[in-house]
Order: C-alpha cells, then structure tokens, then sequence
C-alpha cells in the first residue's frame, strides 16, 4: 500500500515543477511538501538506535519503518521534476536545487545512521535509482 503513496509524492513534485516561471513559488510549495517529512526524519533519527546484538522491540521496529518510509517519499519527489534539458534553453529556470540539496543531505544522514539496516540502505537506493 505504501508503495502506491509514492506515485503520490511523484504527482506532486510533477504540479510543483510546473510552476518553474515562479520560481519562489516553486520553492515553497516543495517546502510545504519537505518540510513535514524532512521532520519527522529527524526526530525519528533522533530516537536511540539498540546496539547490534540487542533485540530490537516494536517501537524499535516502527520508527526504522519511519525512517525507510520518509527516505523513499523524499526521494519520489524529484522524480516528478522533468531532466534537465539539453542543450539548455535561454530562458530556463532550474528547480530549487537548495530544497533538493537539503533532502539529500537528509537521505545521506539517514544513511550514515541507520546504515546498519538492510531496509534503510534499500530506501536510500530509490531515489538515486535511474
């Protein structure tokens, strides 16, 4: 069923792209999109991780499904965005590359943190996956 949810988050960031003429407009409305996602990754980071060898608990086990499922539907975002062009026309307007800086940097951490959990490391492959 969660897979289906990430279409969702492709349709978005297809919407928000076509709003590339304004481009404050563009960034905002990917931030209003980020923005809860982008926090509920950290405070679920945030949360201690079991050492490798302790048995992990049904929380333990929810919040590592958080985490998967916020990395996957940041990464399903971009998607929706359209490649960039080539050759580049005169009057292009790039998406707004810090937003999808942040969410990179915010997969990358997750990743450098949670790492040890096949399912994770999966969920940092979707959205670099051409």
């Amino acid at each position: 069923m969660f897979d289906a949810q990430l279409y969702m988050f492709e349709a978005a960031g297809a919407l928000i792209s076509i709003l590339w003429p304004l481009p404050e407009h563009q960034s905002n409305a990917l931030q209003s999109i980020t923005g809860p996602l982008l926090s509920r990754l950290s405070t679920s980071l945030q949360v201690p991780i079991p050492a490798p060898d302790a048995e992990m608990g049904e929380g333990d086990l929810k919040n590592v499904l958080a985490i998967h499922h916020c990395i996957q539907a940041l990464g399903s975002i971009p998607k929706g965005f359209p490649e960039y062009p080539s050759p580049v026309p005169p009057d292009y307007v790039p998406p707004p590359l810090s937003e999808f800086r942040q969410m990179a940097d915010a997969i990358l951490v997750s990743l450098d943190i949670m790492g040890r959990f096949r399912i994770i490391r999966e969920a940092v492959i979707h959205p670099f996956h051409v």
